[in-house]
């Protein structure tokens, strides 16, 4: 596989996953320092869906030169 799907891929499923820890850490709960886990792990995934996004299209652009 290219690196630029199995980065959207990887990038899709640490939002995902950003967002499960995210609404788990509410105030209150045993859990609420999962909630700046959540925060940190979904901006990372945002990070590498920008960077999938980006190596596809260089690396079509290669392709056709």
């Amino acid at each position: 596989m290219k690196a630029g799907p199995a980065a959207l891929m990887a990038g899709s499923a640490m939002v995902a996953a950003g967002l499960v820890l995210s609404v788990l850490g509410q105030p209150g709960s045993p859990a609420e320092d999962a909630r700046h886990a959540g925060t940190f792990v979904g901006l990372l995934g945002i990070g590498a869906v920008i960077a999938g996004i980006l190596l596809r299209l260089v690396g079509e652009r290669w392709q056709y030169e």
